[in-house]
C-alpha cells in the first residue's frame, strides 16, 4: 500500500503519538504499581540483578558456594528435593526486596510512604548468598539487558534497591517503546493494527515492569513488522534493513522459546528474495544453534516449580518435563485433547487476559471489550496480502506459535499427562493478534485515516487510563 505524497510527516506524528502514549501509559504503570508487584516482578528482578552483575548463566548450589539465603517471599529452597537454581546476589539486596514486600501492604492495603521512605537506603551491598529463582533462571539473559543497564548505572550512583526497581521498570519501558516505533516504522499498510497491538493494556503494563515478558512482546511486535516488510515485494530493502532483519531473527532465540517462531516468516521471505538471501539464511542458522545450544543448557539446569497444590488445579506439582514430553510424543491426541479442555474451561478469562491483564485488578471484560473493538477498528487500516496463500500463512504462523506457547506450560508446569492446562495467561498469546491481522485485513481503500486514528487511540488511552485508576484503587484505596 502506497502513502500518498506529503503523507510522510503525519505518518511520522502518528508513530510518534502512539510512542508518547506508550510511555506516558507505562509511567503511570510504573510508578503506581508497588515495587516488585508485578507479574512475578521479584523472580524476574533477582535475574535481571544477576545479569547486571555480568553473570549469563543461573548456578545452583554447590560445595563452598554462598548460603543459601530465604527468597524474598519467605521461603529458601525447594523444600521437597532441597535444590535450588538461581545466582549469589548480595544477602542486603534479599533482605531489601522482602521490607518492600512487606511494607507493600498494611490492614490489607499499601502503605505507600513506608515503602517510598526507602528510597534513600544505600545500595545493597557486603557477603552475597544463593537466591532461588528458579522460574526465571533459565531464561536467556538478553530479555533482561535493559533492566539490567537501568540496575547497574543505579548500583553505580549509590542507589537504592528501590531506585533500582524504579529504574529497571524506566529502561525497561523505554526500551520496548523504541522497539515499538521501528516496528511501527516498517508496518507500512498495517500500522493501525501494530499500534493497536502496542497499546494493548497487557502490553504497556508489560513493558514497563522488570520482566523478560515485555522485551519479548516488544521485540515480536518488531520481528512480525519486519517480516511483513520483507514480504511486499515492491518495497525495496537495503542493506541496513537486511542486518536489522537478520539481528532480530538471531535475537528471537535468545528470548522466551515460542518467540523463535516468529523468525519463520522474515527466513521463508528472505529466502526468497535474492538480495536478502545469504544474510538471512546465516542469521536462521546462527538462530538454530544459539537456539539449540541455550535449549540445551536449560533443560540440563531446569529445576521444576515449587510444588503447590491449587484446588481443582492441574499446575505446579507432579511435574516433570521429562515424562512430559514422553507423553506428548507417544499421545499427541492427548495433548490436543487438553488444548481443547483448556479453551472450553479457561477461554473466556484467556481471551480477557488477551487484552486486559493488569496487577492489583482483576480482568476485567468491559474494558477487554473496549480494547478489542479499537483492535477490530484498526483491521480496516490493515492492506492485508491479497493472495491466499499470504494469508495462509499469516494465519498458519499464529496457529504454530499458539500451540508451542500452550506446549511450554503443558511441560513446564503442568502434571504429567494433566487432561487440561492450568495456569496458562493470555498474555503468552499476544504475538498471534498482529499476525491475525495480516491475515484477515483488506486493502484499505477511501476511507478517514484520522477517524480510524480516533477510533484506535481514543479506546485504548481511556482503557489505559481507567485501569491505571482501578490499579491505584486497588492498592492504595
Amino acid at each position: 500500500m502506497q502513502e500518498q505524497p506529503g503523507a510522510g510527516d503525519a505518518v511520522r506524528r502518528a508513530i510518534l503519538g502512539v510512542g508518547a502514549l506508550v510511555v506516558a501509559l507505562g509511567l503511570g504503570f510504573a510508578l503506581i504499581v508497588p515495587p516488585l508487584l508485578g507479574r512475578d516482578e521479584a523472580p524476574h528482578f533477582l535475574r535481571a540483578y544477576h545479569v547486571s552483575e555480568g553473570h549469563v548463566f543461573a548456578a545452583s548450589r554447590t560445595e563452598g558456594a554462598p548460603d543459601v539465603c530465604t527468597r524474598p517471599d519467605g521461603s529458601a529452597e525447594d523444600t521437597v528435593s532441597g535444590e535450588v537454581l538461581g545466582g549469589a546476589v548480595p544477602a542486603e539486596l534479599v533482605a531489601a526486596m522482602s521490607t518492600l514486600i512487606a511494607a507493600n501492604f498494611e490492614d490489607g492495603e499499601t502503605a505507600r510512604n513506608d515503602f517510598l521512605d526507602r528510597l534513600g537506603d544505600p545500595a545493597p551491598s557486603g557477603p552475597h548468598c544463593i537466591v532461588d529463582f528458579r522460574s526465571t533462571a533459565v531464561y536467556a539473559p538478553l530479555a533482561y539487558v535493559p533492566a539490567a543497564v537501568g540496575i547497574a548505572v543505579t548500583r553505580a550512583f549509590g542507589g537504592s534497591t528501590l531506585a533500582m526497581v524504579y529504574a529497571a521498570r524506566l529502561t525497561t519501558l523505554l526500551v520496548c517503546a523504541a522497539l515499538v516505533l521501528r516496528a511501527l516504522t516498517h508496518a507500512r499498510g498495517a500500522r493501525g493494527a501494530f499500534a493497536a497491538v502496542a497499546l494493548l493494556p497487557v502490553v504497556v503494563f508489560q513493558t514497563s515492569m522488570v520482566s523478560a515478558d515485555g522485551t519479548t512482546l516488544a521485540t515480536s511486535i518488531l520481528a512480525i513488522a519486519l517480516a511483513w516488510r520483507l514480504a511486499r515485494r515492491q518495497t525495496p530493502v537495503d542493506r541496513r534493513i537486511a542486518v536489522e532483519a537478520a539481528v532480530v531473527v538471531v535475537s528471537l532465540a535468545f528470548l522466551k522459546l515460542p518467540a523463535l517462531v516468529l523468525a519463520v516468516p522474515s527466513v521463508v521471505v528472505g529466502l526468497r528474495r535474492r538480495e536478502l538471501r545469504r544474510t538471512i539464511a546465516l542469521a536462521a542458522v546462527v538462530a538454530v544453534a544459539c537456539a539449540a545450544a541455550w535449549s540445551a543448557w536449560s533443560s540440563s539446569a531446569y529445576l521444576p516449580p515449587d510444588p503447590v497444590t491449587f484446588p481443582g488445579s492441574y499446575a505446579y506439582y507432579d511435574t516433570d518435563t521429562a515424562r512430559q514430553l514422553e507423553h506428548v510424543l507417544t499421545h499427541p491426541w492427548s495433548f490436543g485433547a487438553a488444548i481443547v479442555r483448556t479453551v472450553g474451561h479457561d477461554g473466556g478469562r484467556i481471551g480477557s487476559e488477551l487484552f486486559v491483564q493488569v496487577a492489583g485488578t482483576p480482568t476485567s471484560a468491559t474494558w477487554a471489550l473496549v480494547t478489542l473493538s479499537a483492535f477490530a477498528a484498526s483491521g480496516r487500516t490493515v492492506g492485508g496480502p491479497r493472495r491466499r496463500n499470504e494469508r495462509l500463512g499469516w494465519a498458519g504462523v499464529a496457529v504454530v506459535y499458539a500451540i508451542a506457547a500452550l506446549a511450554l506450560a503443558y511441560l513446564g508446569w503442568n502434571a504429567v499427562g494433566a487432561p487440561r492446562i492450568d495456569e496458562f495467561q493470555g498474555r503468552y498469546l499476544v504475538p498471534c493478534l498482529p499476525l491475525l491481522a495480516l491475515a484477515l485485513g483488506r486493502r484499505f481503500i477511501g476511507s478517514d485515516d484520522r477517524w480510524l486514528r480516533v477510533a484506535v487511540a481514543v479506546p485504548m488511552l481511556i482503557a489505559g487510563l481507567a485501569l491505571l485508576l482501578d490499579v491505584r484503587d486497588a492498592f492504595y484505596a
